[in-house]
C-alpha cells in the first residue's frame, strides 16, 4: 500500500500511536465485532461441534450478552451506556443479527468450522540477484470452515466490500493489481490467504486442522469476504482465474505464479536502487499512524 509506511513500521520498527479516546474508533468498533464472533466461531470448534440452525437462532438471542462479555474482557476503558459508544453497540448488535439471520437463510448446515484465528505460515526459496533466498509468508484467518471438499477461508470486514473489488476489471492483469495497485488490498488478501493455504495443503504431510489432516488431493479452496456493510451479497469470493496449461494444473500453476509474483515484490524491496517513497494515493493516509513523520499529518 505505501513503501514508505513499510519502512516506518517493519525496519525501523516505530511503534504505532496508542492514543486513548473516549468513543470507539473504526479500528476499536471492528475489533468488538470480530472479537464476538471469534468466540463464537472458537465455541462450536473447541467442543468439535458442527453449527446447526438451532445454535444460530440460539446465537441471535445471546448477541448482547455476548457484546457485553467482549466488552468486558477487552474493551474496559471505553463506557457503553450512553453517548456515541451507546447508539454504536446498537449497530453492533443490529449487524451481527443480520448477519446471522442471512445465515440462517442461506448456509449450508450444519456449518463445520475447523478453525478460528488460525496462523497459517509457509517457506519457499527462490533466487534473487543470484544468491538462493528463503522467503516465510505467514497470515492469520479470521475462519476455517468445511463445505463438502471445499475448504472456505472466510475473513469478516466492518466496511463495505463490494464483488467489483474482488474481480478483474477489464484490460488489468493480476500482476498489476498484487503487486502495484494500492486501492485492491483485499484481493491481495485473499489471493495470499489462498496460496498460503494451497502451500500447507500441498506439503508432504498436508495440514493438521482441528486434529485432522488434510491433503491437496482431497480439497478445492476458496477464499472470501463476509462484509458487514453489504451482508445481502453474501459471502464475497475472489475470482482467480490465473491461465492454466494444459502441462500442469490449476493449483501447480496458481502457487507457481504465486511464488513468481511474490519473489517480484521481495526483489523490489531488496533493490536498493528502488527508494521508500509516500504512497500517491492520499486516501490511505487517512488511517496511517505515521503521517506526522512522513510530512502528510
Amino acid at each position: 500500500r505505501c513503501s514508505m509506511q513499510y519502512y516506518f513500521s517493519r525496519i525501523a520498527k516505530i511503534s504505532e500511536s496508542e492514543e486513548i479516546e473516549e468513543t470507539l474508533g473504526a479500528d476499536m468498533f471492528g475489533n468488538w465485532l470480530h472479537y464476538t464472533l471469534e468466540g463464537i466461531d472458537a465455541e462450536y470448534s473447541a467442543q468439535g461441534r458442527k453449527i446447526s440452525k438451532e445454535d444460530i437462532e440460539k446465537i441471535i438471542t445471546e448477541i448482547p450478552s455476548r457484546l457485553d462479555q467482549v466488552h468486558a474482557e477487552k474493551m474496559g476503558g471505553y463506557l457503553v451506556e450512553s453517548g456515541m459508544n451507546f447508539l454504536l453497540k446498537q449497530v453492533a448488535q443490529k449487524l451481527l443479527s443480520d448477519f446471522f439471520k442471512q445465515q440462517l437463510e442461506t448456509a449450508q448446515f450444519p456449518i463445520d468450522v475447523l478453525e478460528v484465528e488460525k496462523q497459517l505460515s509457509v517457506y519457499f526459496d527462490t533466487e534473487i540477484d543470484g544468491k538462493t533466498q528463503k522467503i516465510k509468508l505467514a497470515g492469520r484467518v479470521d475462519r476455517i470452515e468445511r463445505i463438502g471438499k471445499t475448504l472456505k477461508i472466510i475473513d469478516y470486514k466492518t466496511g463495505k466490500v463490494s464483488p467489483e473489488d474482488l474481480r478483474l476489471k477489464k484490460d488489468e492483469t493480476f500482476e498489476d493489481i498484487l503487486l502495484h495497485d494500492t486501492g485492491r488490498e483485499k484481493l491481495r488478501q485473499l489471493w495470499l490467504y489462498e496460496y498460503l493455504m494451497l502451500k500447507r495443503l500441498s506439503q508432504e504431510r498436508g495440514l493438521l486442522l482441528s486434529g485432522e489432516r488434510l491433503n491437496l488431493q482431497e480439497y478445492d479452496v476458496k477464499a472470501g469476504i463476509y462484509s458487514f456493510r453489504n451482508l445481502k451479497e453474501g459471502l464475497l469470493e475472489a475470482d482467480f482465474n490465473f491461465p492454466v496449461s494444459n502441462a500442469v494444473s490449476r493449483t501447480e500453476n496458481f502457487l507457481e505464479t504465486s511464488e513468481q509474483y511474490i519473489t517480484q515484490l521481495v526483489r523490489d524491496i531488496l533493490n536498493p536502487e528502488i527508494p521508500f517513497e509516500r504512497t500517491p494515493d492520499q486516501q490511505i493516509c487517512k488511517y496511517c499512524d505515521f503521517t506526522t513523520i512522513c510530512g502528510r499529518g
